[in-house]
């Protein structure tokens, strides 16, 4: 029989969200364990960018300077952006002929709230390896990698972690950072308030004619946004990334694609401020899903990020929610350490619920909002939505209150 580990927190899932948990819990007194079923691929910095990439805030950037990552994120590459536009251009000919002359856009900048940037976008590997290289240097901390769950059980206020390995561990806590389909959060029967939205999201990376742009933007369409997202220049070369929503048949043709036809595709359909694209270099898509679990925790147990939540991508809010999500978390288990509590205690984790629940719903119920107000052709609902954007850039302190509450401020 295997020997039994001890720790006071287990975090299952070493991704962004998970490896942040246990970066802010570096260099205390709490023993932690890390358990990841997949090695991040090393930084190479000749390679092109990644296909999967997020939009960090300023209020995460934040947590990640404080474990001391951001310096090794912009020692690999990163790409700040200062502006965001946001427009309709409307099918129905009777809105277009009523808009003539009316602006229909929102521009928001990072100067109109004094910072330089509203956000960065950074490969999830980038930003990944940055946390990894923190959490190795930490003697209270274990990254058990590659290495998978096979089971839990809670007893006797402590929860054993079985691994595939045939590996035992005990802990006070365990935390589920596996995304989505979080196997923590079905071993211990939380359940999920689940909604498919009819909507697939296509990301293809792009080779663009440069240079690196400073400017994000999406474009609300009946049939879901378009965006392009910059992207750091490589070795003189520039990129992007375009995303494509749109019904899953739709999505499901384009990326049956060849990457010359789809690129003309691209083209094609979006808007004409789309750089001058060189070449489509590759391209994903998934389904879009909105979950909320219904409780965040149980007794030895919490759940954070993706395995918690998940949302409409259209602002790119989801891992800057499960950020905020450890950022109050560690809080409240690095203060109940301190006082001899037990980290897996009901009365430590209902104070993480309280404050991260009420949070994350209020940015679901936006991001639903949006969705169902962007997502149509009705025409009194597409003068009123092209009206408002234009008006919205017009009022600002409505529009500051706006540009803060997205970037965390």
């Amino acid at each position: 029989m295997a020997a039994t580990t001890d720790y006071d927190l287990v975090i299952v899932g070493g991704g962004m969200v998970g490896s942040m948990l246990a970066a802010l819990m570096a260099h205390s007194r709490v023993r932690v364990a890390v358990i990841e079923s997949t090695a991040p691929a090393p930084f190479d910095a000749d390679s092109h960018p990644d296909l999967r990439m997020s939009a960090f805030s300023p209020a995460s950037q934040k947590l990640f300077r404080q474990v001391g990552a951001w310096s090794l994120i912009e020692s690999m590459r990163l790409c700040p952006y200062a502006h965001m536009r946001v427009w309709e251009e409307p099918e129905n000919l009777l809105v277009k002929k009523l808009l003539s002359g009316h602006g229909n856009e929102t521009h928001f900048r990072a100067d109109e709230v004094k910072q330089s940037a509203l956000g960065h976008i950074i490969e999830n590997r980038v930003a990944q390896l940055a946390l990894h290289q923190v959490i190795e240097q930490a003697a209270n901390i274990d990254l058990l990698m590659p290495e998978e769950l096979s089971s839990l059980e809670y007893k006797n206020e402590q929860v054993g972690v079985r691994l595939k390995s045939g590996a035992e561990l005990k802990a006070n806590l365990v935390v589920g950072a596996d995304g989505a389909m979080s196997q923590v959060r079905k071993l211990i029967n939380i359940g999920v308030r689940s909604f498919d939205y009819n909507q697939h999201a296509l990301m293809a990376l792009l080779q663009i004619d440069g240079p690196q742009q400073d400017v994000t933007w999406q474009r609300f369409t009946p049939t879901g946004p378009q965006s392009f997202l910059p992207l750091p220049d490589i070795n003189g070369q520039s990129y992007g990334a375009a995303v494509w929503y749109h019904n899953p048949d739709e999505i499901q043709k384009l990326q049956q694609l060849p990457l010359d036809d789809f690129q003309d595709r691209l083209v094609e359909t979006f808007p004409e401020r789309l750089p001058m694209v060189q070449r489509v270099i590759a391209k994903g898509s998934f389904p879009l899903t909105r979950r909320h679990a219904h409780t965040y925790t149980k007794p030895g147990f919490a759940l954070v990020g993706d395995a918690a939540h998940t949302i409409h991508p259209l602002a790119g809010q989801g891992v800057n929610i499960g950020i905020q999500d450890v950022g109050v978390l560690a809080e409240k288990l690095l203060k109940a350490h301190d006082s001899g509590e037990a980290l897996g205690s009901m009365k430590v984790l209902t104070q993480y619920q309280k404050k991260r629940m009420q949070e994350n719903r209020k940015m679901i119920c936006a991001m639903e909002f949006f969705y169902r107000t962007f997502s149509n052709d009705i025409a009194p609902a597409s003068l009123v939505r092209t009206l408002g954007l234009g008006i919205a850039d017009r009022t600002g302190p409505v529009k500051k209150q706006v540009i803060r509450y997205a970037m965390g401020l």
